[in-house]
């Protein structure tokens, strides 16, 4: 599976709400490096890097480097995606 489809196989679209919990198990604790993960997530490597120093994102350090827990970095979308959702974006 490429990172840069959703867990069922599909490309991500807008509307893209796959279940995470279908995944085999060895699947779900995957760890990415920053390069990996900002594919995964269609962001900028230094971005996802600079969100890591903030505390923005989850993520911890190994060496020099960040990484990144697949299933942890899925969950976090899903939360900012109900949490955007609940805003009312007309005002």
């Amino acid at each position: 599976m490429l990172l840069a489809e959703s867990i069922d196989g599909k490309p991500f679209s807008k509307d893209s709400h796959a279940d995470w919990t279908k995944l085999p198990m060895e699947n779900n604790n995957e760890v990415l490096n920053a390069k990996e993960a900002a594919i995964f997530l269609k962001a900028h490597v230094e971005t996802l890097r600079r969100m890591a120093r903030r505390g923005e994102i989850p993520a911890f350090k190994v060496g020099k480097d960040w990484r990144f827990l697949k299933k942890t970095l899925w969950l976090w979308m899903q939360r900012r995606d109900q949490d955007h959702r609940g805003i009312d974006h007309a005002k």
